[in-house]
């Protein structure tokens, strides 16, 4: 064989296993997005269902997904849940974490409501008490009153019962891990 033919031949083998391998990876790395939670995919780590009165700062130009809302970013999905929760607050006056929850997600809509109250409220509970006794952590986070104030910015600390309650629901509703940074950001935009 000549050898301008030889080095020809394995260039094209090479490029033909390098096709096959960056195939393989793509098909691996699609297979690894689609297991992401669709909160998480779209950019709506509370799940916030899809109502066309409200027209949220940062959705996507077109919307996919039947039923919830899609976000161009995440920062918007948080501001999104944000503005939702300040309504139930403020507007509805749902101020505890039980009256909240039942309207955010209640038991007729597929929900175990009372168990997403009890990890909610214990999350909250750990913000407002100095115990690290779950019992007790849970009676304070039921206790907790939220109010227009907590929406306030101010030079918030991760401590803050809001911060709680909204990474709560994000790990309930979509498995996401909120920083601070995102829950501060999406609230210095509310």
């Amino acid at each position: 064989m000549h050898l301008c033919t030889y080095a020809l031949l394995t260039f094209t083998i090479f490029i033909f296993i390098h096709h096959l391998l960056f195939l393989y990876i793509i098909k691996k790395m699609t297979k690894e997005i689609s297991k992401l939670k669709l909160g998480i995919r779209n950019c709506n780590p509370g799940n916030i269902v899809r109502n066309e009165q409200n027209d949220w700062k940062g959705l996507r130009p077109v919307q996919k997904d039947k039923k919830f809302c899609q976000f161009t970013e995440m920062k918007w999905g948080i501001r999104a849940l944000l503005v939702t929760l300040n309504t139930y607050v403020v507007k509805h006056k749902l101020v505890t974490v039980d009256k909240i929850i039942n309207r955010w997600a209640p038991p007729n809509d597929d929900n175990n409501t009372v168990a997403y109250i009890s990890f909610v409220a214990g999350e909250v509970g750990k913000k407002v008490t100095n115990s690290s006794d779950r019992q007790e952590q849970l009676r304070w986070g039921l206790a907790y009153k939220f109010s227009d104030l907590d929406w306030e910015w101010r030079e918030y600390n991760y401590s803050s019962p809001l911060f709680a309650l909204v990474k709560a629901i994000c790990k309930m509703e979509s498995g996401y891990q909120l920083t601070y940074d995102e829950f501060e950001e999406g609230l210095k935009s509310v």
